[in-house]
């Protein structure tokens, strides 16, 4: 047992004697005396008995190691006692006892056992050549086909048990690898052989990760760097028709997920265009209805064209245009479900164009609509939004002078994001 278990047996002893001594202290005989004098014995059996299954626990990890220290003076350790010692530490570690250093001891004699077997072999199968009393020069170092099947025997019984090569042993394996192929073995082999090296070999798994997660990074901040440097994009086309919208809620809106990076587009439920504001290309999008009741809409993302970093959103369209429909969205929509799917290809439109209609939501009869820069978080994100939200700008600013005035002039609701 535990620990922690201990501890909560003696905590349950002490409650009950404790129980039992303010019972004998009133002088008065509680119906639950007798329950509490049974809980305090079953208690103090269950410790005792915890107590004696630690201890013998104990002798038999001892024993182990005293085994494994034997054997470590030795040198090596038999296939049989390996697989006895492995199911013992299998049964201890069952009960919760903790046998890492004997299971370390244990991995690195195996692995020096099949080191030194496969030496003594390669001793044995090539004995130096001699020309009366001389030995032939560089003979030692030739590889022979019973060393090779040595090797590959070595190699395959790891993998059949699943063992570990630490580091030197892994490096000494593949380095026989390579000199038995530029000896005249099967390359298809000698690949298969290292491959399987390579895979029971941890640090070199670690090493690749670690490349590879360090290569990505770099080539992500190389990228942030390049697009943080780029011109921001100005947008030129109106994002609807302007004389249907009544009022435009900033970004920034509060919500019990944080303050939202997009407006609310105010157009009283009347059918409104939605236009690409500059030129962009579909990215990702959903067609999602709230409820079974609920009308479905579609949420759709789109990538600045000449923008590094920069993308755009709609959020509660009522219809496509028929390049997006046809090709990114089913006929039945999702329930409850507004994550996003990517694009399969690649569709491009042009500042201006229209992308489809919506009348907005069906309670408030708005729509949504916001700009990020993905390259670095913008305002919200020291007021706890999430996700895109984090990356919110104030787009009406990314207008020309005129058209920024004209949007400014609809703009109410929370500054975080806008002044005006």
């Amino acid at each position: 047992m535990s620990q922690k278990g201990v501890s909560l047996v003696s905590v349950l002893i002490a409650l009950a004697l404790v129980g039992g001594a303010v019972a004998i202290g009133n002088n008065t005989q509680s119906p639950n005396t007798n329950n509490q004098r049974t809980l305090a014995a079953v208690a103090m059996a269950s410790q005792k008995k915890a107590e004696r299954e630690g201890a013998r626990n104990a002798r038999k990890l001892d024993a182990i190691e005293r085994q494994l220290l034997q054997a470590q003076k030795r040198g090596v350790i038999s296939h049989a006692s390996t697989r006895i010692l492995d199911r013992k530490l299998k049964e201890l570690e069952s009960k919760g006892v903790s046998t890492s250093a004997a299971r370390e001891t244990l991995t690195n004699l195996v692995a020096r056992t099949a080191e030194k077997k496969t030496r003594t072999s390669t001793t044995r199968a090539s004995p130096p050549k001699t020309e009366g009393n001389r030995q032939v020069a560089g003979n030692t170092n030739r590889k022979s086909p019973s060393q090779f099947a040595a090797a590959k025997e070595e190699i395959e019984k790891a993998q059949k048990s699943g063992s570990r090569f630490p580091k030197e042993h892994s490096d000494r394996v593949l380095r026989d690898l390579t000199s038995f192929e530029a000896a005249g073995q099967a390359k298809s082999e000698i690949d298969r052989l290292r491959k399987i090296v390579q895979g029971l070999s941890p640090h070199i798994g670690d090493a690749a990760r670690a490349a590879a997660a360090a290569e990505t990074e770099a080539a992500k901040a190389a990228a942030k760097k390049a697009c943080a440097e780029t011109v921001p994009p100005v947008l030129t086309a109106d994002i609807t028709d302007l004389s249907k919208v009544q009022n435009i809620t900033a970004p920034g809106s509060s919500s019990r997920e944080g303050p939202k990076g997009h407006s609310f587009i105010n157009t009283n439920h009347a059918r409104v265009p939605l236009y690409a504001p500059v030129a962009a290309i579909y990215d990702s999008g959903s067609y999602t209805k709230d409820s079974p009741e609920s009308p479905a809409q579609y949420l759709l993302f789109f990538r600045v064209k000449e923008g590094c970093g920069f993308q755009f959103k709609f959020d509660h369209a009522d219809e496509i245009v028929p390049s997006l429909t046809d090709e990114l969205f089913t006929a039945t929509p999702k329930v409850a479900d507004s994550r996003t799917a990517p694009t399969t290809k690649t569709i491009e439109f042009a500042a201006g164009e229209l992308i489809g209609y919506t009348r907005g939501t069906p309670q408030a009869g708005n729509w949504d609509f916001g700009l990020y820069n993905m390259n670095e978080e913008g305002k919200l994100a020291a007021h706890g939004s999430y996700a895109t939200h984090r990356y919110s700008v104030c787009w009406p600013d990314f207008y020309s002078p005129e058209k920024k005035e004209r949007y400014r002039k609809l703009l109410e609701g929370p500054r975080l994001v806008c002044s005006f």
